[in-house]
C-alpha cells in the first residue's frame, strides 16, 4: 500500500492545495475578461454586444461540458485530463492574442471554455470526494481559487494591456496559466476505494448513503428546482460580473483615484482587486458556516443578502468609494453559491459520482451566461442599468425562498425515505429474483394505476411499484404516500384512487366506500432515538424534564398508536396516572405521519420519539422498546376504492402486494404479519 494512502490526513490537504493553485490559473479567464473588453471594442471597433458573445462563449462551453468531462474523471481519474485541459487553457489566450475577427475570439472561447471547465470540474470534484466531514469549507477554499485568483493578477494585468497591449498580455499571461495547470494534472489523484470514511458531524447536514448516478439524479424534481435556484443566483452574478467595467464607465467613475488600506488606485481597478479577494473569502466562509448551520439555512441568509445588495449598489455606483466598497460586498454574497450547490449536491446523490453530478447543476451557470448579452440589449434600450439590477435581485430573493421552503422539505422527506431503506435491500432484492412467478398476468398493456400509500410504508411499496411494471410493459404506478387521515379524505371523496394502503382506523372508517379490504401487515410502537444517544432509556424517560418528545398528530396511524401506549401507562401504578401529562408537555413536535416523526429525530428536533418498529435503521437510530403489555399493534390494509377508474389493474397490483413474493417484501422491511383469522 503506498504512502499517501496510509496518510490519507496529509494527502488530502495537499490535493486541496494543488487543485487550488489550478483554479487560480484559470481565474482571469472569466473574471479577468472585463479588462480587456473596452481595448478590443477601442481596436476593431466591434458593438459591445458582440464582443460579449466571447464572454458568453466561454461560460456556456466551460460549464455545458463539465458533465461529460466529469463523467470522464470519475471513471478515469484525474490526471491525464487535467494535463489536457491545461494545454486548452494556454492555447485559448494565445489564440485571443492573434485574433484579427470575431470568430476566432468565438473559436478561442470554445477552447478555452472545453480547458477552464475540465480544470474546475476535476478540482470541485476532488474537494467533494477527500472532504466529506468538510465539504463546505473545502468546496469554498477550491472556489476561492477561481473566485479570488484574478486579484492575485488583476493589477499587473490592467497595467500590461495598459503598457504593452492586450494582445502581448494575453499571449503570455495565457502560457503561464495554461503550463503551471499541465503540471499540476500530474500529481493529482482520487481517493482510494475505503480510504476516507470521514462523514459531517454536525446534525443539520444530511448526507445520503447512497451513490446516485446522473441518471438518476436527472429524473427527480428534486434536482431541476435545485438547478433552477443556482440559475436564478447565477444570472444575478454573472450580470454584474461581465458588466462591471461598463458600468463603471457608464457612471464615470472608473478612473476615478479612491484611497483604501492607504493605497491609491483608480475605482475601477480597486473594485476588481477588492471584488476578486471577497468574492474568493466569501466561498470557504460561506461554506464553513453550511458545514455548521445547514446549507439552505445558509442558502437563505447569503441569496436574500445578494438580493438587497444588488439594489443598493445601482443607486450608490456614482459615488466612486461606494461603488468600490458595494461591488465588493456584491461580489461577497454571490461567492458562495460555489460553496454551497456543490456541497448540496454531494450531500445529496452522494460521493462517488460528485464530480458528474455537480456538472450537471453547474450548467445552470452556463444557461445564466445566456442573460449577458441581453443586459446589455436592455441596458441600450431603456438607457439605464436600474432594470438589470432589480431583475437581478428579484432572482435572488426568489432563489433564497425555493431554497429555504422547498429545497430544504424535500431533502428531508428524501432523508427519512432514505432511512427506511438500507436494512431492507438485500433481502427485498432476494424476494424480488425469487418471487418472479409468483407475479399475476398483466392486466392490460397499458394501465395508469393511482395509489395513495400510508407513508410509513413507503420503501416496501417502491419495490412493489418496480415488479409490478416489469411484469405490465406500459403500464404506470403513480404513487403518493400520505398521512392516513388525508387518505381518508381523498377516498371519501370519490378521488380516481385505484389501490390504498392505510391503517385499521382510517379502514374502518371508509366500510362505504371501499372494497373488501385485506390485512397485509402488523406495525407496533418503539421509541426512536439516535445512534449512540443515552438521554432516554426507557418509556419512562420520556416524561424526565428536558427532553424533548416527537409524536404523530391525533389523527395519524403513529400518532394514534402513540396516544393509545401513553393511555395503557397511565393505567400501571409504576407510570402514573399523570404520566401521559407529562410526556405530552416535553412534546416539541407533532407530525402528520409516520416519515415526519422519524425526521423530527434525524434532524435532531428531538431527542426521542415514539414510532413504528419498523423505522429503526440500525445504521442511524436506535430502538428503545415499550413494554409488550403496554404497546399498541396496528394492522394495515389493502383495497380497491369503489370509485377507482382502474379497478381491473388495481386488483392486480393488490394481488402482488398480498402474494407471498409480498410477505417477503414486507417482512424484509422489519414489518410483522397481519393477525390470523
Amino acid at each position: 500500500m503506498s504512502t499517501a494512502i496510509s496518510n490519507p490526513g496529509r494527502t488530502r490537504w495537499v490535493q486541496l492545495v494543488l487543485g487550488i493553485i489550478a483554479m487560480v490559473m484559470i481565474a482571469n479567464l472569466q473574471y479577468g475578461w472585463t479588462l480587456f473588453v473596452s481595448p478590443i471594442e477601442e481596436h476593431f471597433h466591434w458593438s459591445r454586444a458582440a464582443i460579449q458573445v466571447t464572454f458568453t462563449t466561454f461560460v456556456f462551453v466551460e460549464t455545458w461540458l463539465v458533465p461529460a468531462e466529469g463523467y470522464l474523471i470519475d471513471r478515469f481519474g484525474p490526471k491525464l485530463i487535467t494535463v489536457a485541459g491545461g494545454a486548452l487553457v494556454a492555447l485559448s489566450w494565445v489564440m485571443f492574442s492573434y485574433a484579427g475577427s470575431i470568430w476566432t475570439f468565438y473559436a478561442g472561447a470554445v477552447i478555452g471554455g472545453i480547458g477552464a471547465g475540465i480544470v474546475y470540474g476535476t478540482t470541485v470534484g476532488q474537494a467533494l470526494k477527500w472532504f466529506p466531514d468538510k465539504r463546505g469549507l473545502a468546496a469554498g477554499f477550491t472556489a476561492a481559487g477561481f473566485g479570488a485568483g484574478s486579484a492575485l493578477t488583476i493589477v499587473p494585468l490592467a497595467q500590461m494591456i495598459a503598457n504593452r497591449g492586450y494582445q502581448e498580455t494575453f499571449f503570455v499571461f495565457g502560457l503561464i496559466q495554461g503550463i503551471v495547470v499541465l503540471i499540476i494534472g500530474f500529481f493529482l489523484r482520487a481517493p482510494a476505494p475505503g480510504e476516507i470514511t470521514l462523514t459531517a458531524s454536525s446534525k443539520a447536514i444530511h448526507q445520503t448513503t447512497r451513490d446516485f448516478t446522473p441518471g438518476e439524479i436527472l429524473r427527480t424534481p428534486l434536482f431541476w428546482i435545485m438547478y433552477v435556484a443556482m440559475l436564478c443566483v447565477a444570472a444575478g452574478g454573472l450580470m454584474a460580473t461581465a458588466q462591471l467595467g461598463p458600468i463603471a464607465k457608464d457612471y464615470i467613475v472608473d478612473e476615478v483615484p479612491v484611497t483604501l488600506l492607504l493605497i491609491t488606485l483608480p475605482a475601477l481597478q480597486w473594485a476588481l482587486v477588492m471584488d476578486r479577494v471577497l468574492n474568493g473569502l466569501a466561498r470557504p466562509f460561506f461554506g464553513w458556516i453550511s458545514d455548521r448551520i445547514g446549507r439552505e439555512n445558509t442558502m437563505l441568509i447569503a441569496f436574500s443578502l445578494q438580493g438587497a445588495i444588488i439594489l443598493l449598489m445601482i443607486q450608490s455606483a456614482a459615488n466612486p468609494v461606494l461603488f468600490v466598497l458595494m461591488s465588493g460586498l456584491l461580489f461577497f454574497t454571490y461567492g458562495e453559491v460555489f460553496s454551497l450547490f456543490p456541497s448540496l449536491s454531494a450531500d445529496t446523490w452522494g460521493r462517488k459520482y460528485a464530480t458528474a453530478n455537480y456538472g450537471f447543476l453547474y450548467t445552470s451557470k452556463g444557461t445564466a451566461a445566456v442573460l449577458v448579452p441581453f443586459a446589455n440589449v436592455l441596458k441600450e434600450h431603456t438607457g439605464s442599468w436600474l432594470p438589470i439590477f432589480q431583475i437581478a435581485a428579484a432572482l435572488n430573493i426568489l432563489a433564497a425562498l425555493v431554497s429555504f421552503f422547498v429545497i430544504k422539505p424535500l431533502r428531508a422527506r428524501k432523508t427519512a425515505r432514505e432511512a427506511l431503506v438500507p436494512a431492507a435491500a438485500a433481502t427485498a432484492a432476494l424476494a424480488i429474483a425469487i418471487g418472479v412467478v409468483a407475479i399475476p398476468p398483466p392486466a392490460s398493456a397499458a394501465d395508469t394505476i393511482n395509489a395513495e400509500v400510508a407513508s410509513s410504508v413507503t420503501a416496501p411499496f417502491e419495490q412493489f411499484i418496480k415488479i409490478y411494471e416489469k411484469k405490465h410493459p406500459g403500464s404506470k404506478v403513480v404513487a403518493k404516500y400520505l398521512g392516513g387521515q388525508v387518505i381518508q379524505a381523498d377516498v371519501e371523496g370519490d378521488n380516481p384512487i385505484d389501490v390504498v394502503i392505510v391503517g385499521k382506523n382510517q379502514t374502518d372508517k371508509l366500510t362505504a366506500h371501499i372494497n373488501p379490504p385485506v390485512a397485509i401487515l402488523t406495525n407496533r410502537e418503539v421509541i426512536l432515538v439516535p445512534k449512540g444517544s443515552t438521554k432516554v432509556k426507557s418509556l419512562k424517560d420520556l416524561a424526565n424534564p428536558g427532553v424533548r418528545v416527537g409524536l404523530g398528530n391525533a389523527d395519524s396511524a403513529v400518532g394514534t398508536l402513540a396516544r393509545g401506549v401513553l393511555k395503557k401507562a397511565a393505567l400501571d401504578p409504576a407510570y402514573g396516572a399523570d404520566f401521559p401529562q407529562k410526556v405530552r408537555a416535553n412534546t416539541t413536535f407533532e407530525g402528520t405521519s409516520g416519515v415526519e416523526v422519524v425526521n423530527s429525530v434525524s434532524t435532531g428536533k428531538v431527542d426521542a420519539a415514539i414510532a413504528f418498529v419498523s423505522d429503526v435503521d440500525p445504521s442511524r437510530f436506535s430502538g428503545v422498546k415499550i413494554p409488550d403489555n403496554l404497546n399498541v399493534d396496528s394492522v394495515y390494509y389493502v383495497f380497491v376504492p369503489k370509485g377507482s377508474k382502474n379497478a381491473a389493474a388495481g386488483n392486480e397490483l393488490m394481488k402482488l402486494v398480498t402474494s407471498k413474493q409480498g410477505e417477503a417484501i414486507l417482512h424484509s422491511y422489519r414489518f410483522l404479519p397481519p393477525p390470523k383469522g
